[in-house]
């Protein structure tokens, strides 16, 4: 049979605890209408105040309250795992959905905290778990404390097309922030966090590059379409404290951090299996990559400074100075073999960062409708670095100077915006800026300027309106022009202009619709560089009845490209190369809620994606073709008297590529749910 349409023992289990738990439902609605035609309460409400809020409970001089749910995913997958964990990766097991708890004492103003909470979300592997705790007293102190995590994939199997590529990464973050108020006017504050990433990173880049010489490298062809997994182990900490204190009009912020990065990296494969790339000799002989470690550590402490001050009611100042400074090693360990030769590479690099921001501004209430708004910012970046490499071959007697350079970058960046502001009434608003870059890059190598020195510069009008006569309609738009004059990197366009108009019409509490239209146009003459993207968005709910809901909507995306490919530098080993990206989505959504009696809720959530379209270049295949996501969820839940609100749900979801069929997928997820409060 096919493995779909096998009954495995999880799902076994479900049916009959759904069984068992159905007769139920009946029974419960059955009571709830008999005692409300009667005057008197319905399930659960001998356990309930008159408010409808389970009462606390008591615990010595404190009260706890709360909330959870808790229950078990089932999942029935078929087809493309890497697929369903990049768009869903809701995978089986236990899970707390959530959890909130509150801790306060009897008698406010008592006790060492006026309250203490608990949330929690996503516990048991969900791929967006978080918890966050908070104690307080107020005009005192607060203490916040919080983890979170994230979980990302992204896989793209070896076809025809395309090399293997995937991205599986997990990033967790802590922190913890105290805030001690001593007086009205001061504020206290230190705080910690923590962030880092871990995974691992695939790839199957068709060439290896080692250094020859100075600043030689060679490009050496892959051997087999095995991809190379690179671990991530990205780590971050950062320390710190600051002050907020007020002197009369006057709002002083200060704050000192210092952060620490490690970013070690060595390149693997499969199984053991060495890393192998085509050498100078092949067939005959191969280049097999034995060792290649790196490194990348910084150190970076950061002073920062900001002022606020209210010369009168129509005139408010700004200011502030940020200080970083960034240092720390890098270091390369490689080996190579051919044959009975090994070739081994060090090399080692330092870098220093200096960075000082300064920004000034002000916020000047010309007359009571109009107000112009300016901040001026200066940006210095300097960067100092080393590298040198060295080979050592086992048939020489000495090791081979590859590189030993001295680098240096020197940015110096100017930003001012501007923006007025005209309130003709309550309804209607105004807004008109301008914003303006200008960048000075220089880049030298041992002393003398290098290529990629360059002045550029940016402005950009800004429009925005906003109307809202009643709480029924509201309309708003902006409008956005920008150029890039000589942009420092060449895949930036020299021309970007685009508009955003959203109208959210509301005639009563019972329906209401609300649109929003989009348009970007993207262009760089030198490269025949054209995008434009067009978009849509309608949604619509209606609640004819107090009981009954529904929503729906429908996205529409057109974006469409066109690009030359151009060799700057040599021959070009190819004329005539055309790049285009044609891809239209459109997405339908719906559903409907419905509360026949209080103790029972029905609900339907589903959506539709299809998308078409081709990415192309000249003589060759597209990297990407139409495909379609259909998905809903299905919902019932009922209150019990036991075991408090009780959810089974049904998530199906199911995704296909008209051209690349590997990444197909179908999936079931069953969830049994229990939901309780006290």
């Amino acid at each position: 049979m096919p493995a779909h349409h096998i009954a495995t023992p999880r799902m076994l289990l479900f049916v009959a605890v759904l069984l068992l738990l159905l007769p139920a439902v009946p029974c419960v609605v059955a009571q709830e209408s008999a005692e409300s035609a009667q005057g008197g309460p319905v399930s659960g409400a001998s356990e309930t105040p008159a408010g409808g809020t389970p009462a606390p409970l008591t615990l010595g001089d404190y009260t706890l309250s709360g909330s959870g749910s808790f229950g078990y995913r089932f999942l029935n997958l078929e087809g493309n795992h890497a697929k369903y964990n990049q768009l869903l990766n809701l995978q089986e097991g236990f899970r707390v959905f959530s959890a909130d708890f509150s801790l306060q004492p009897t008698e406010g103003g008592t006790g060492w905290f006026d309250r203490m909470w608990v949330t929690t979300q996503g516990l048991g592997g969900d791929p967006f778990p978080t918890i966050r705790a908070v104690i307080r007293k107020a005009d005192q102190y607060e203490l916040r404390t919080g983890y979170r995590s994230t979980q990302y994939f992204y896989d793209l199997p070896q076809t025809d097309f395309t090399n293997n590529r995937a991205w599986h990464a997990r990033r967790r973050f802590a922190d913890a922030d105290l805030r001690y108020t001593p007086t009205k006017t001061l504020s206290l504050r230190f705080f910690y966090n923590r962030s880092e990433r871990l995974g691992t990173d695939l790839s199957g880049s068709p060439f290896f590059y080692i250094p020859l010489g100075q600043d030689v490298w060679q490009a050496l062809g892959r051997f087999d379409s095995i991809p190379w997994a690179i671990p991530l182990r990205e780590q971050a900490n950062m320390y710190g404290g600051g002050l907020d204190y007020q002197l009369g009009t006057t709002h002083i912020h200060v704050e000192q951090n210092y952060r620490t990065f490690n970013n070690p990296a060595n390149l693997q494969t499969f199984g053991g299996q060495p890393v192998v790339v085509r050498g100078p000799l092949t067939p005959v002989q191969n280049v097999i990559v034995e060792r290649w470690d790196t490194l990348a550590a910084f150190n970076i402490p950061t002073t920062s400074v900001f002022i606020e001050h209210e010369v009168n009611g129509h005139l408010q100042l700004r200011g502030g100075f940020v200080h970083l400074r960034a240092s720390g090693p890098a270091s390369l360990d490689g080996s190579l073999s051919q044959g009975a030769s090994l070739l081994r590479y060090i090399g080692t690099g330092t870098t220093k960062l200096n960075v000082q921001t300064a920004d000034a501004g002000f916020t000047w209430t010309i007359f009571k409708p109009v107000e112009l708004m300016s901040d001026y910012r200066y940006q210095s970046y300097a960067e100092r670095g080393t590298q040198s490499i060295q080979a050592l071959r086992s048939d020489l007697p000495l090791p081979m100077a590859l590189s030993d350079d001295t680098l240096r970058w020197d940015f110096g960046v100017h930003i001012v915006d501007s923006v007025l502001a005209v309130f003709p009434s309550r309804t209607l608003t105004f807004r008109g800026g301008l914003r303006f870059v200008k960048r000075d890059i220089v880049r030298m190598v041992d002393g003398e300027t290098a290529p990629g020195t360059r002045r550029t510069w940016t402005y950009t009008p800004l429009i925005n309106a906003a109307w809202t006569p009643s709480r029924k309609f509201s309309l708003r738009g902006d409008f956005e022009s920008r150029v890039n004059v000589d942009p420092y990197v060449r895949i930036t366009p020299e021309s970007s202009v685009g508009s955003k108009i959203r109208a959210r019409f509301s005639p009563s509490d019972k329906w209401g619709i609300d649109n929003t239209f989009m348009f970007r146009n993207l262009s760089t003459e030198d490269l025949s560089f054209e995008a434009h993207t067009r978009s849509n968005s309608t949604n619509l709910w209606f609640q004819p009845l107090a009981r009954v809901g529904f929503q729906g909507g429908f996205s529409y995306l057109n974006f469409s490209s066109e690009n030359s490919i151009r060799f700057l530098r040599g021959t070009p080993p190819l004329t005539g190369l055309l790049s285009t990206d044609q891809t239209v989505d459109r997405i339908f959504t719906a559903g409907v809620n419905l509360n026949p009696v209080d103790a029972l809720t029905l609900g339907f959530t589903g959506q539709f994606v299809r998308s078409t379209g081709l990415g192309t270049i000249t003589r060759e295949s597209s990297m990407y073709g139409p495909l379609t996501w259909p998905a809903w969820s299905a919902e019932i839940g009922f209150n019990t008297k036991n075991l408090g609100r009780v959810v089974f749900s049904w998530q199906r979801s199911y995704y296909y590529e008209d051209l690349f069929r590997a990444m197909d997928y179908s999936s079931h997820a069953f969830t049994l749910r229990f939901e309780r409060a006290f």
